[in-house]
């Protein structure tokens, strides 16, 4: 069992590691969703103008999102030196004497400019996932009032539908895990093409309104057995309801 004093000085040590990290975690989160709107602005661009809803499906969406937390780590570590390191007292705070540096920034930042180059440590690790987001966020689908645009893959070419070619919608809500739900809503055309419009990273749910609107009126067949009764995603009218 430690003596006091030594827990004390523990304590000490591993105080500024913990608010250093804290801040290093909330800067690239920070960035993190500056790179998303830039990819999701671009992405928009691929769109009809008047598109309510642009988005990635499911698959897609993890090689959108997930590289981006890759690529605001180290802008987010050089914004945390930034903020920890505004006045010489702050950076004795977070780094400690020359004997014992503990600070994120010194063991991280310090270390890797003495043993690698700049375009290593800083550029690649930034661009290299940036460029990942945005090749899959060309896999993507556009939800217009008077027609749906896809593309399955990046290199794929654009398709066209209306929503007069909607000949079935399939709604699901299924438990993923113990607190989240996973919703489906499967648009399938006359030419056999199908694609689901929900779980991706298109704000599909906010407008189920504007899904119904642009279906009023259309004849399609609709099925919603997979949908659970205690299905607790934000929107379940959309799913539970015929359009």
């Amino acid at each position: 069992m430690k003596a006091k004093p030594e827990q004390a000085t523990l304590q000490r040590k591993w105080f500024p590691f913990t608010i250093e990290f804290t801040i290093w975690f909330l800067m690239t989160g920070a960035v993190g969703v500056c790179l998303y709107e830039i990819v999701s602005y671009l992405q928009k661009l691929g769109c009809p103008l008047n598109s309510y809803v642009v988005g990635s499906g499911k698959l897609a969406a993890i090689f959108v999102v997930l590289p981006l937390l890759f690529a605001s780590l180290v802008p987010g570590l050089l914004l945390s030196n930034a903020v920890t390191g505004v006045t010489a007292g702050t950076r004795r705070f977070f780094d400690g004497d020359a004997d014992h540096r503990t600070g994120v920034s010194f063991r991280y930042s310090k270390r890797f400019r003495r043993k690698f180059s700049i375009i290593s440590v800083y550029i690649a690790p930034v661009l290299i996932p940036l460029l990942i987001s945005t090749t899959s966020s060309f896999s993507e689908f556009c939800l217009a009032p008077d027609r749906i645009v896809s593309r399955t893959y990046p290199w794929s070419l654009p398709k066209s539908h209306r929503w007069d070619d909607v000949r079935k919608i399939t709604t699901s809500c299924q438990r993923a895990a113990k607190n989240s739900w996973e919703p489906g809503f499967i648009l399938e055309f006359d030419d056999g093409f199908s694609i689901d419009v929900m779980g991706g990273t298109g704000p599909t749910w906010k407008h189920g309104g504007d899904i119904h609107r642009s279906l009023s009126g259309k004849r399609f067949d609709f099925d919603n057995s997979g949908v659970d009764p205690r299905c607790g995603v934000a929107n379940p009218q959309m799913l539970t309801e015929r359009p």
